[in-house]
């Protein structure tokens, strides 16, 4: 195939996507879906379809502050040690809270929880991730480099199969689930402005979370200590346009610290 077929066939591809009979079919579930699900399929331009799922729920997103620096001035065998720790560790404690990684980009992972539970999960999830990091990888690593933020947010996510059809050892590298949606958006937002200084010369709290996340936990652990003590604080300084509260918090498991 030359070029020429090749803008060709991509034109045409599109064009089919486009057009007004071409059916976007969502179905609604509360399961996180992974990416091979039947009702996850590739845009289908032969019968003009595609299928997509939509769950309602809490995402999560982690990632390491000031990673240039640190691959700047890191030995490369050091940096190995350290994302290797880092994305093992927060995966095990994602699973541990019933959470799926549904996404690794360098030191970003995203987890998404499954409807029924999702705020206590999310949270506790966050919860875990920076009492490992706190006092786990930093007892290996000097001048405490490994530093996060997290963000949590709640709400409809459509989620869409992408990428193309490929065999053998390519199949899997060539697909990926796109969570599309306010709540990633915020969710990754909010880890951005997480543990980095606000406009006001601040420092934000490492776990930020939206209003309907931190209502949410409140109701599913009630009698949970960061929840009976207040210490989720609102945050008025972000430097971020949104128009429901953040609550934001360094909270970590008390056995973790010991």
């Amino acid at each position: 195939m030359n070029i020429e077929d090749l803008k060709k066939q991509i034109e045409d591809d599109v064009k089919t996507i486009y057009s007004t009979d071409f059916e976007v079919i969502i179905k609604d579930t509360d399961q996180v879906p992974y990416v091979d699900h039947p009702d996850l399929t590739f845009p289908d331009l032969k019968n003009k379809q595609v299928k997509c799922l939509r769950l309602e729920t809490c995402v999560l997103f982690i990632d390491i502050r000031k990673s240039t620096e640190l691959n700047l001035t890191k030995r490369p065998v050091t940096l190995s040690k350290l994302y290797s720790s880092f994305i093992s560790s927060m995966a095990r404690i994602a699973h541990y809270f019933n959470g799926k990684v549904r996404n690794i980009v360098g030191d970003r992972l995203m987890v998404v929880y499954d409807k029924e539970l999702c705020f206590r999960n999310a949270v506790k999830t966050a919860i875990g991730m920076y009492s490992v990091v706190e006092y786990v990888l930093n007892k290996h690593f000097s001048y405490s480099d490994v530093q996060c933020g997290i963000g949590i947010d709640y709400g409809k996510m459509l989620i869409a199969k992408t990428g193309v059809i490929k065999h053998r050892e390519e199949n899997q590298e060539n697909k990926a689930l796109v969570w599309l949606g306010r709540p990633a958006n915020i969710a990754s937002k909010l880890t951005d402005l997480a543990n980095k200084s606000n406009k006001i010369g601040d420092t934000e709290p490492v776990i930020l979370m939206t209003k309907p996340v931190l209502d949410g936990y409140k109701k599913e652990c009630p009698e949970c200590e960061s929840v009976k003590n207040d210490w989720w604080k609102k945050r008025y300084f972000l430097d971020f346009d949104y128009d429901q509260e953040i609550y934001g918090g360094s909270i970590y498991f008390k056995i973790f610290g010991e």
